[in-house]
């Protein structure tokens, strides 16, 4: 027996509609919401509508994205922006994963970094892969900002 799920919907103090989701238990997802959200403080009013199951309750949100201009969805949504391009010496932390030999194998034999980054859509950087090498030589300068420093004054 399916369970029922609930399309949700957060607007300001203004009537701006922020957010659209999903959820089975709203209580959990909107506290979610509230440890994780920067746009969160802004929410003045919600509305829950139930539907009978998941499958419908997905359907509707996603018709609710892709028509209701919602300002922080991104999935599903035509209008967010897309996430900037990666550079060649970029990857996500999902590709990371999956490509973990490569990574090492291009630190390792070709001497490359690679830079791991985000999945917001700035993708801002995580961590950086480099070849031991280039570390032993931030490391004997006095880590990463003395060699920074040292790199500046040169």
């Amino acid at each position: 027996m399916s369970k029922p799920a609930a399309v949700y919907r957060f607007w300001d103090a203004s009537d701006t509609l922020l957010y659209i989701g999903v959820t089975e238990n709203p209580d959990a997802r909107f506290g979610g919401h509230e440890s994780t959200k920067p746009w969160w403080p802004d929410v003045a009013r919600k509305a829950i509508e139930w539907h009978d199951n998941r499958e419908l309750a997905d359907a509707a949100e996603t018709e609710a994205i892709g028509t209701e201009r919602s300002l922080y969805n991104v999935a599903g949504s035509p209008w967010a922006p897309k996430p900037r391009e990666l550079a060649e010496h970029e990857m996500t932390i999902s590709e990371a994963r999956a490509n973990l030999t490569e990574i090492v194998d291009r630190a390792r034999l070709a001497r490359e970094t690679t830079v791991i980054v985000d999945r917001r859509r700035d993708r801002n950087p995580v961590v950086a892969v480099v070849p031991v090498d280039l570390w032993e030589a931030i490391k004997a300068a006095g880590g990463p900002d003395a060699a920074l420093k040292k790199l500046a004054a040169s």
